[in-house]
């Protein structure tokens, strides 16, 4: 899993889930540590880890990571 800092164009196209996360539900904000599952979903580093550690898919689409 690669830590990265969450830039504009990370959040760009729309909104499909990617102005959130979805494991604490706060918004994005720019420089924030994200992590960008295989299914390109973003989660704040700090939520995805510990959520991969008890389960090994995508909080939003179930994708097996």
């Amino acid at each position: 899993l690669v830590e990265i800092e969450l830039k504009d164009e990370h959040l760009k196209g729309g909104d499909d889930g990617k102005s959130c996360c979805a494991v604490c539900k706060d918004e994005f904000s720019i420089g924030d540590s994200v992590a960008e599952l295989e299914c390109k979903h973003y989660y704040h580093y700090d939520c995805i880890v510990p959520w991969l550690q008890i389960r090994n898919t995508c909080p939003v689409c179930r994708f097996e990571v």
